[in-house]
């Protein structure tokens, strides 16, 4: 008896969180006003190194790429690491 009352119960529940209550009723949806707000992230192109070493031993490099910026710092990493290296063997 507790059993078929219970399953009842449940199928009851079941039923009443399926079924629409009210029609009038609806849930706010987010909506997407205007495309033109959605802004694309473009990827910034690595920085080129070509590095050369000479037959002396030394090092010499070119850089390419768009960001001015970005390339002076680098050369500016490189010349230190390369200065480093020159002042260890000797």
């Amino acid at each position: 008896m507790y059993r078929v009352l219970l399953i009842v119960l449940i199928l009851i529940f079941w039923l009443y969180g399926c079924a629409e209550l009210d029609g009038s009723e609806q849930k706010e949806v987010f909506k997407q006003e205007s495309k033109e707000e959605v802004l694309q992230i473009i990827p910034k192109k690595p920085v080129r190194i070509e590095l050369r070493r000479t037959a002396k031993g030394k090092y010499s490099w070119t850089l390419r790429g768009e960001d001015v910026e970005e390339i002076i710092k680098i050369d500016g990493r490189l010349r230190s690491v390369i200065a480093e290296k020159e002042n260890k063997t000797k």
